[in-house]
């Protein structure tokens, strides 16, 4: 038999002729076509390996988020800082130079009184004690 050629459908071959990609050119060998899909795979493979890296790495797009959440709250616990700072300072510049705020803690904290003042002293009252109710009388 002779080596495969384009059959007319009467023959009982393929009835479609086998027509080259570029008109005049030659087809390729197979391991020419071997060889481009390879580097095709190989190409997407190693974006594919680029895009998980610059996603999930280090210094990646999740990476880059979490830096920046933690990066907002570090700033809003450094401005509360600061808050509570400047309270205190003007707290210990009032006890340095203003005579009212000492009086008021040494009448509160320590128990002072000027000369001529009584101090009532009060007991806390526990409210887990409860008074028990008189009895009556018959």
């Amino acid at each position: 038999m002779p080596p495969s050629t384009p059959a007319d459908p009467s023959s009982g071959g393929d009835p479609r002729p086998r027509a080259n990609p570029v008109p005049g050119a030659a087809p390729r060998p197979p391991a020419q076509r071997y060889g481009r899909h390879l580097l095709i795979f190989v190409v997407l493979v190693g974006a594919l390996l680029v895009a998980v890296a610059a996603i999930s790495g280090e210094r990646g797009y999740l990476d880059v988020r979490r830096q920046k959440a933690q990066l907002s709250r570090l700033r809003a616990e450094v401005a509360a800082l600061r808050d509570e700072n400047a309270s205190f300072l003007a707290e210990v510049r009032g006890l340095r130079s203003d005579p009212y705020v000492l009086e008021e803690i040494a009448r509160e904290k320590l128990g002072y009184a000027r000369p001529g003042e009584i101090v009532f002293r009060f007991q806390p009252t526990d409210p887990a004690v409860k008074e028990s109710p008189q009895p009556e009388a018959p």
